[in-house]
């Protein structure tokens, strides 16, 4: 029994609870059997000795010699009941705190999962909500229409069309040579529009500041023009993006939004990121000019398609242009605080 008490296991709690009753009922039996025996021995050896009742010192040797001989057993089995009983108590008090401490972690993994069920929703709605408002800005774009020589031209081609009648380069270039004459035309064996090209792209470093301003001047032409149908889609795609720059982090990590950003920027074609890259110069495109800086939506757009827009870049109207950052990914990601390296953030992206 002493054993099974004492070995490590699941059973000695149980053993001890159910047998603590019959332990101290024992021990009870034993001090009355002791009691008994004592008094037996007294009867059966010094029985026959009288003890005067007028006198009280042979009461008290009487009562000394049964203390003297009950006093250490009771004592005994007194501290032995005790330490089973509290035995008992401390083996309970561990199993209660076990009990307590594995209650608190299965509390814990319970509200663990529901964090990340929570998440999993919450995540769930914000790409709802994400591709529902890409959707929209791709519904706005497929709207535009432009009339053009009995045809109806919608979406990029709209876009495309509106460009190539007022900011390309042809176009550009002529309005630069009707108001400084003196600017020569390259000299060269190519179509109208290659020499209009070659004569921007010849320019000296401080006639290229007659480009931008000509250049944001037409665009101020062509946005006053077909403002009924830009100036929502343009709305939409910065909305869209304020919307997912604003996202408390607990919700979307940097990393994220860097993603969803980038999803955003994947859907721009060339055309759009000029619109935009042209818009970001005024003063309404203040807002939007911040968030290409922070999210580089201009690493996909190619400048040496137009060499107008490669010489805006270079020398900005307003001085000042867009930082790098608007150019380059990994800048704008550096500034983040996030890696240089595109596939580093995306699997930050992933573990969050």
């Amino acid at each position: 029994m002493g054993n099974d008490m004492n070995q490590p296991g699941n059973d000695q709690e149980p053993w001890l609870s159910r047998h603590l009753a019959k332990l101290l009922g024992g021990i009870v039996v034993i001090a009355l059997i002791a009691a008994v025996t004592l008094v037996s021995i007294y009867h059966y050896h010094l029985g026959a000795l009288a003890i005067d009742e007028q006198s009280p010192a042979g009461w008290g040797q009487l009562g000394d010699y049964f203390g003297g001989v009950l006093n250490p057993i009771f004592s005994f089995l007194t501290i032995l009941a005790l330490v089973l009983t509290l035995t008992l108590q401390s083996r309970e008090l561990k199993l209660s705190r076990e009990e307590l401490e594995l209650s608190r972690t299965e509390l814990r993994k319970s509200a663990e999962a529901l964090r990340g069920q929570n998440k999993a929703i919450d995540r769930q709605s914000f790409e709802q909500t994400f591709f529902s408002w890409l959707n929209t800005y791709r519904e706005l774009l497929a709207s535009i229409e432009l009339s053009s020589n009995d045809e109806v031209l919608r979406g990029k081609r709209a876009l495309m069309r509106l460009w190539s009648y007022l900011l390309d380069a042809s176009h550009v270039w002529s309005t630069i040579r009707k108001q400084y004459p003196y600017l020569p035309t390259a000299n060269t064996n190519r179509p109208a529009a290659g020499r209009a090209e070659d004569s921007l792209r010849s320019l000296q470093e401080g006639e290229r500041g007659l480009v931008s301003k000509v250049a944001i001047e037409r665009w101020e032409e062509l946005y006053a023009k077909y403002e009924y149908q830009l100036d929502s889609l343009f709305r939409v795609l910065y909305r869209l993006i304020v919307w997912i720059d604003s996202q408390d982090e607990e919700r979307l990590s940097p990393a994220q939004k860097w993603l969803y950003v980038s999803i955003v920027r994947a859907q721009l074609s060339w055309i759009e990121l000029v619109y935009l890259f042209y818009n970001g110069h005024t003063e309404r495109g203040k807002s939007f000019k911040r968030l290409a800086e922070k999210y580089a939506l201009f690493d996909n757009l190619n400048f040496a398609t137009d060499p107008v827009i490669a010489i805006v870049k270079a020398c900005p109207p307003d001085t000042v242009g867009y930082r790098l950052s608007a150019y380059e990914s990994r800048l704008a990601r550096v500034a983040m605080g996030l890696s240089e390296s595109s596939e580093q953030t995306l699997a930050m992206a992933s573990d969050t």
